[in-house]
């Protein structure tokens, strides 16, 4: 039988094993529980699954089992440790899944220091003086877990970059891993080209982050300030959600010098009328706000009032392919050298050019689009007109 030997320094309590809610770690810098039930929620899962470990205080074993009780008429599997009846039962934690009850495992020995992890076959299971020992059986869920161990834990993984709200690694496997604190905390995959474990992540009791507190959490992180390696990364990920609403300075320099180097940065709606409206290939592919920014701080060209060239210019949300019918359909050959968005309250067409007030708010909503198709029309008509006259 394989086993799986977790040590670390200092002795267990039972309290660990039996007080739910009850947690020494809570608000403690650096540590990774603070729920005061992930022991509870692991042992149940260990033993509705024939998976129950052994656990050592020191030399001395902590006894584990189980009892029968009625809870109005219907059986129920209560866990004691010691002989003592503990209020958990086999069933705590039905959603709980294998790499859910050895990340907790796992996850109190590395707050508790010197933590080590080994694979055995049939070992002598006994205990070490001053140190907590567990010795898990591996069924085919646990075994899939520790030969994947960098898909759940960060801890033997060597980081790409670092600063004082986490670290980025080398995607490691098909699917997108986020940590916390070195511990996997996300179930959804995103098209997403790096591992990244985040510090402060905000996490629910099954230790899981929601999307919406990992799109904050990363934001801070790129703010923080990336390199350029990482911020590669970032851009030619196709998850926007994760970007931040504006490049941090330290952003900004970071993107100067990959423009410096030939690196060329194109809007959401640039790619999606490519070829259409005469644009070339990117690297970079940008939301609208954030191609605006850049445009703003002259790190790279985009449309000014001020351009020769003949454009046109409408935001994000204006229907494009009615768009793109429509001037065909008028047979309007204008020199359509690019595309570009953003949102505006001021339009006016001048001399074959549509003119845009930067200093416009972008208050308006989806009048705007309306706004912006409104304005297209007349364009096709005012065309029409000079044409016929």
């Amino acid at each position: 039988m394989v086993y799986l030997k977790v040590t670390n320094d200092g002795l267990i309590e039972t309290e660990d094993l039996t007080l739910i809610g009850s947690s020494t770690k809570r608000g403690v810098e650096g540590k990774i529980g603070e729920f005061g039930s992930g022991n509870k929620f692991s042992l149940a899962w260990y033993f509705r699954n024939n998976c129950v470990p052994k656990v050592f205080r020191g030399t001395e074993e902590m006894k584990l089992d189980t009892k029968v009780v009625l809870h109005r008429d219907n059986p129920v599997k209560v866990l004691t440790v010691n002989g003592i009846d503990t209020s958990i039962t086999s069933n705590m934690g039905p959603k709980w899944t294998g790499w859910m009850a050895l990340r907790e495992t796992i996850s109190n020995a590395l707050d508790e220091g010197n933590c080590t992890i080994k694979s055995l076959v049939n070992p002598d299971m006994i205990g070490e003086e001053g140190k907590t020992t567990y010795y898990i059986p591996m069924n085919s869920e646990l075994e899939r877990v520790i030969s994947n161990f960098d898909h759940y834990f960060a801890s033997e993984r060597t980081p790409i970059f670092t600063n004082a709200l986490g670290s980025m690694y080398e995607r490691s496997s098909d699917c997108f891993n986020l940590y916390r604190q070195g511990i996997r905390c996300f179930d959804d995959n995103k098209e997403i080209n790096f591992d990244v474990s985040l510090n402060n992540i905000e996490i629910n009791e099954s230790r899981l982050a929601l999307e919406s507190d990992f799109d904050k959490a990363m934001r801070d992180f790129i703010t923080e300030g990336i390199d350029h390696r990482c911020m590669h990364l970032v851009l030619s990920s196709g998850y926007n959600d994760m970007k931040p609403r504006r490049f941090s300075a330290s952003n900004l320099e970071v993107i100067k010098d990959m423009v410096a180097s030939g690196k060329k940065f194109g809007s959401s709606l640039m790619q999606k009328l490519a070829g259409l409206m005469g644009t070339t290939t990117f690297d970079y592919v940008l939301p609208e706000y954030l191609y605006d920014q850049l445009v703003i701080a002259k790190i790279i060209d985009g449309i000014t009032s001020d351009s020769q060239e003949d454009y046109i210019i409408t935001d994000d949300s204006a229907k494009f392919p009615e768009i793109i019918y429509m001037l065909k359909a008028f047979n309007i050959d204008l020199p359509l050298k690019s595309v570009m968005t953003t949102r505006f309250s001021i339009v006016r067409w001048e001399a074959n050019r549509i003119l845009i007030n930067r200093d416009a708010t972008s208050e308006g909503g989806y009048t705007n689009q309306y706004i912006a198709f409104s304005i297209m029309r007349n364009i096709a008509s005012e065309y029409v007109t000079s044409k016929i006259k």
